[in-house]
């Protein structure tokens, strides 16, 4: 069996084909899911411990399981003060590697899939039957029950969707990109915005080798396609680390997000791009993308960096982003130096 593969994940949906009965059991349970989330919610806001939440979800939603999912499902609204879900869902977390084929309610085996319809009477049911999804899928689905991985379903219009939440080296299984050279020691570092991605190449000892920049301006017009957007940026990303790739990069860094939202800009336009821009899914790629190419992902902190950025733009007349991904790299740099021995460190310039 696979070992667990770590914190990074990725996301493949699918579509479901079921039979009409097993459709009405499912959009059942989902209602019921529905509500035991709503109920953990409120719950939460009144100060109700875990424990009993979950234990008074259960006379919601008769499964242990999807009492525990439910809670953590409700977790995801804890910023909002009243919350009513408009559609039925479904979701059940992830059970480990060697247990239950990596999820205890959703099981899936190749483009075959269970869901299990709790009971009152504790008398669960399954009920079978098969996603609809890319061809270039199916080959990590099949080793799927080999892995901890999580399961949503939704329903739109009168179709239902699955999503699964899968480790990132199963899902890099998917295609072949070129690999990070054997002998491969330079850092590239990203700095990631809504209109632009912007690297540069360092050395070991933290000189700039190069800068590589995609702008796209144009995504955040008004009226312009969200999902064309995300591709553009997508396309952008892999262009630049497949490009740090054949430049001798072997450490890839990003910003780590923090767990706050961004706060508001001031503007409707910049909130506007705030909005439409999904940098933690970006991000969330970005990992995907270099640990396929055999590469390592890195995130630092980038407090300050905006400051700093500022700086080395009034000072040497470098784009403010470009200084950005410059003061990431280095920062980086200087975490590796604190982490080294003395008679091994990398010296950091500019």
């Amino acid at each position: 069996m696979a070992k667990e593969e770590g914190r990074g994940r990725a996301t493949v949906k699918g579509r479901l084909e079921l039979g009409r009965i097993e459709r009405a059991k499912l959009l059942y349970t989902m209602r019921l899911f529905r509500e035991a989330v709503e109920k953990a919610h409120h719950m939460r806001k009144k100060g109700v411990a875990e424990k009993e939440i979950k234990k008074s979800l259960y006379w919601t939603i008769p499964n242990t399981h999807y009492c525990e999912s439910a809670y953590k499902k409700a977790l995801l609204y804890a910023n909002q003060e009243h919350l009513k879900l408009k559609s039925p869902l479904l979701f059940s977390i992830g059970k480990g590697t060697k247990r239950e084929n990596g999820n205890r309610n959703i099981q899936i085996d190749g483009d075959r899939i269970r869901i299990k319809i709790p009971h009152a009477d504790g008398k669960h049911e399954w009920i079978e039957g098969r996603i609809k999804t890319s061809e270039r899928y199916l080959p990590i689905l099949k080793e799927l029950k080999n892995y901890s991985y999580s399961a949503g379903i939704s329903l739109k219009g009168c179709e239902y969707y699955v999503y699964l939440n899968i480790p990132i080296k199963l899902y890099a299984k998917i295609e072949k990109n070129e690999d990070v050279h054997e002998d491969a020691s330079h850092i590239a570092s990203f700095d990631i915005n809504s209109d632009r991605i912007n690297c540069v190449l360092l050395r070991e000892n933290g000189e700039l080798i190069e800068v590589r920049n995609h702008h796209f301006q144009e995504v955040n017009s008004p009226g312009y396609p969200k999902e064309k957007a995300r591709d553009t940026r997508l396309k952008a990303l892999a262009e630049l680390i497949d490009y740090a790739v054949a430049h001798g990069a072997r450490i890839f860094v990003f910003e780590r997000m923090g767990k706050k939202n961004k706060k508001d800009t001031g503007s409707k336009t910049g909130n506007r791009k705030l909005s439409r821009f999904a940098a933690r899914e970006l991000l969330s790629h970005a990992e995907i993308m270099v640990k396929k190419r055999g590469g390592v992902f890195k995130q630092v902190s980038a407090a300050y960096c905006s400051m700093i950025a500022r700086m080395i733009h009034r000072d040497l007349g470098m784009d403010v982003h470009t200084a950005s991904a410059l003061v990431l790299g280095l920062r980086y740099l200087r975490i590796l130096n604190a982490t080294q021995p003395k008679d091994t460190k990398v010296t950091e310039c500019m």
